[in-house]
Formats: C-alpha cells, structure tokens, sequence
C-alpha cells in the first residue's frame, strides 16, 4: 500500500458541515483508521462585524456545502 495520502472532498448540506465532521470523526474512532485519516478539514475564515458598535469575530466556510 502507498505511504502518500491522498484528497477526498465530502459534499454536505450548507450549514450542517460541522455536524458532518463530527460524524466522520466519530466513524474514524469507531473503525479505528486515524492512522488512514489524520485530519478532517472545514475551510474556514475569520471575519469581524460590527455589532452595536462592538467588533464581533466570527467564522464563515469558504466552501459552504
């Protein structure tokens, strides 16, 4: 088997992406293959917006869906 790893792109339903890495997370404990998968990603940025004349920092996907 090759030692490189390789890209996988889920599709999710836009806003429920959190909960989908949080599934496959679980699914990667339960079969025991962290050693196959080190790392589930969600492309995020941080953005600040003013509310109330306060400066809220917030996170949005890059990619949503």
């Amino acid at each position: 088997m090759s030692d490189q790893l390789k890209w996988y792109v889920v599709r999710a339903i836009s806003g429920k992406e959190k909960k989908v890495k949080q599934y496959v997370d679980a699914e990667i404990a339960r079969l025991g293959i962290a050693h196959l998968v080190p790392q589930v990603l969600i492309p995020t940025e941080k953005y600040y917006q003013m509310r109330d004349g306060k400066k809220i920092a917030k996170e949005r996907n890059y990619f949503p869906g």
